[in-house]
């Protein structure tokens, strides 16, 4: 993965925690044991909760594909089992909400600003290996998959594949051009002859 294709993946993570923490600051803690574990406070606007819920919602997607590709997620324990299992806290943050949470907001924020930090720690590492010749040289040769998942072509099928090829096939007659291009000056100013 590139550097820059980080960027969508964090900005998408930040836009949600952000309407995440607004909409808690619009929340308290409820006294009820029987229901919501949540309530709206008095004096905040119901309209701009109501707008702040569906905007989280709208946003859980592309954060929980944050969320998968920094590896962070939320250890959960069903009731009844000894078992956990990971989840990833875009997709279950409503549930903090409800009668049966399955983690607090505080706990979403936290694995959400650690994921925010792992993406951006990625990012700049990747960016870091990206520089000078190497880079030069890795991009060059990570050409073919990446034109071919720009088109949209998944590895395995026929024209995936085909359009590799071709794009393997100009990156073969372009080396070898440009090293023709530079050996041969070099053999004749080694004197050396074919």
């Amino acid at each position: 993965m590139r550097a820059a294709e980080y960027d969508r993946p964090i900005k998408n993570l930040d836009a949600f925690l952000t309407s995440l923490s607004n909409l808690i600051a619009l929340m308290e803690p409820s006294d009820r044991w029987d229901g919501p574990r949540w309530r709206l406070m008095r004096g905040a606007s119901e309209a701009e909760a109501d707008r702040l819920w569906r905007e989280v919602a709208s946003l859980a997607g592309p954060a929980a594909d944050a969320f998968n590709l920094s590896g962070m997620g939320i250890d959960y324990k069903p009731p009844g089992t000894w078992q956990t299992k990971p989840v990833n806290p875009a997709l279950v943050w409503s549930s903090c909400f409800g009668e049966s949470p399955i983690g607090e907001p505080a706990l979403i924020l936290m694995v959400g600003a650690q994921a925010l930090g792992q993406l951006r720690h990625e990012r700049d590492e990747q960016a870091d290996r990206e520089r000078g010749f190497v880079g030069a040289i890795a991009w060059f040769f990570t050409l073919a998959p990446r034109i071919r998942g720009a088109a949209g072509l998944p590895p395995r099928t026929v024209r995936g594949v085909a359009l590799s090829s071709v794009i393997v096939l100009l990156q073969t007659l372009l080396v070898t051009v440009v090293g023709g291009a530079l050996v041969y000056p070099l053999v004749e100013w080694l004197g050396w002859s074919f």
